[in-house]
């Protein structure tokens, strides 16, 4: 009996280590999940917190990108809408001067002083004109950049009427470049040449940049044939100053290649400075006056439109384009 007892205790005993191990082991147990969940949410909140950072960061670099791209697109934008007001403010500009200057175009001048056109014998039996001078109270001066009608009209009597240049022609100056000689500008190869015998150390290359705009009248031809022999070299009175050559007085001697369009006339013939135009075509090109230094230094080179005879017409206005405005 006492064996059987002490049996039972040593089993009751064994028996209650077991179950305090067991809960020893659950206690561990659920420590080391507690601790593994609280390191697991850790990296997890981590893991979180570094994606939220790289999340943000990368938005804050894409809104400044953006940003960036924004300012440089408005800047563009800003830019090309300043020029095309521009370009749309002087072509507004370029036609009002078209259709309100040079009033004296559209009516005809009646010569007053017709003794001028009368021709002149030298003692060797040479004819020439004996042309006044040119003052500057006589021209209408306009600058780079403006416009002149490329008509005059005249009359003589009352059966004698003309049209000095082409109605519904404009000349625009665009721009001018000063050369020592022609040899320093790049000419057209397909170009015309004058007084080539002129081209010399005392004589300065000025190249001239026009677009010529033509704008049928009513009534009048939709094409026309032009000739840039309107627009001619000028000064305003002579400078008495002696070179080794003679003083040479600006002449436009130079003209590059011009459009010949259909027409059988200039395609078959030596027409260097003549072309042809539609209604509302603009044709720019290029044209070169020489002048004695003299001339030049002086700022006494202009691009005259329509010459005519000075004092042919009383009160007649020359017009100028100032080729060295005074700075």
């Amino acid at each position: 009996m006492r064996k059987i007892t002490a049996l039972i205790l040593s089993v009751l005993l064994i028996s209650g280590l077991f179950l305090t191990a067991c809960q020893n082991g659950a206690i561990i147990n659920s420590e080391n999940n507690s601790v593994s969940e609280s390191v697991s949410e850790a990296d997890n909140k981590a893991e979180s917190e570094k994606e939220t950072e790289i999340k943000e960061t990368s938005e804050k670099t894409e809104t400044e990108e953006n940003k960036e791209e924004s300012v440089a697109s408005d800047e563009t934008e800003e830019k090309e809408e300043a020029a095309e007001t521009r370009t749309e403010e002087a072509n507004e500009k370029t036609e009002t001067k078209d259709l309100s200057s040079d009033v004296t175009a559209d009516v005809y001048l009646k010569v007053t002083n017709p003794e001028v056109l009368q021709v002149q014998v030298d003692e060797n039996g040479v004819g020439y004109h004996n042309v006044p001078t040119i003052t500057s109270d006589m021209v209408e001066f306009k600058n780079i950049g403006d416009t002149f009608k490329g008509w005059v009209k005249i009359e003589y009597d009352e059966e004698n009427k003309s049209i000095h240049g082409y109605e519904g022609i404009y000349f625009t100056l665009n721009s001018v470049e000063l050369y020592e000689s022609v040899n320093d500008a790049e000419l057209d190869p397909n170009g015309k040449l004058l007084y080539e015998s002129y081209f010399d150390e005392n004589n300065m290359f000025i190249l001239c940049d026009v677009t010529a705009k033509y704008i049928a009248p009513e009534g009048g031809e939709k094409k026309i044939i032009c000739s840039v022999t309107e627009l001619e070299g000028a000064h305003l009175e002579e400078i008495n100053k002696e070179t080794e050559t003679g003083m040479m007085i600006p002449l436009v001697a130079y003209c590059s290649d011009l459009p010949k369009g259909d027409s059988e006339l200039l395609l078959n013939s030596n027409q260097g400075f003549r072309f042809q135009i539609n209604d509302g075509e603009s044709i720019t090109f290029q044209i070169g006056i020489i002048a004695n230094r003299a001339y030049v230094e002086s700022k006494n080179v202009f691009l005259s439109v329509n010459y005519v005879f000075p004092t042919l017409v009383e009160d007649f206005r020359h017009k100028y384009f100032v080729i060295f405005p005074e700075e």
